[in-house]
């Protein structure tokens, strides 16, 4: 992160932090447990290393899973709703060129979400959170589009805390 100081805060209220004040800018907020949920993802992911797989098929993972067991489905459910969030929030160059528009991924991380709440899914233990936040899925990226566009993060590999190591040993 360019202006993120360590001594200062966690990375989770450094997201916060930003978030929450892009959020009180726009015409219709969003609740704090939605910016809060997205601050929290967006730290997983840019510790994550084996995020933003382009060529994963979430759609079709999305459906896979309905073949699953209950606690699998949780995961596939939640590892789709998340990286389509910060994907589409972060990352919307990703389709140029694409055959897939931004609303086929909006709607697969709507229905993922949906599908986490039909699972008995909690976050907080708030009621609905899931039903919720999949009903604001596409306010809650385009509040991540406005944080990306304030970083102007020009890939994945920048977006990253642990980048991964591209030394290659002599053999």
């Amino acid at each position: 992160m360019r202006d993120f100081n360590f001594s200062d805060k966690t990375l989770n209220q450094y997201f916060y932090s930003k978030l929450d004040q892009l959020n009180k800018k726009v015409i219709c907020p969003l609740p704090q447990e939605f910016v809060y949920y997205s601050a929290i993802t967006l730290e997983d992911y840019a510790h994550s290393q084996k995020f933003f797989q382009p060529d994963k098929g979430l759609g079709y993972t999305f459906v896979e899973a309905q073949q699953k067991t209950d606690e699998e489905r949780k995961k596939i459910y939640k590892d789709v709703g998340d990286s389509i969030l910060v994907q589409m929030g972060l990352f919307p160059e990703y389709l140029k060129g694409k055959l897939l528009n931004k609303s086929y991924f909006i709607n697969i991380g709507k229905m993922a979400y949906n599908h986490m709440e039909h699972l008995e899914c909690t976050f907080y233990d708030i009621p609905n959170f899931y039903k919720l936040f999949s009903s604001s899925f596409e306010n809650i990226v385009n509040l991540l589009e406005l944080y990306g566009e304030s970083n102007k993060f020009e890939n994945y590999d920048e977006y990253l805390i642990n980048k991964p190591s591209t030394n290659k040993v002599a053999s």
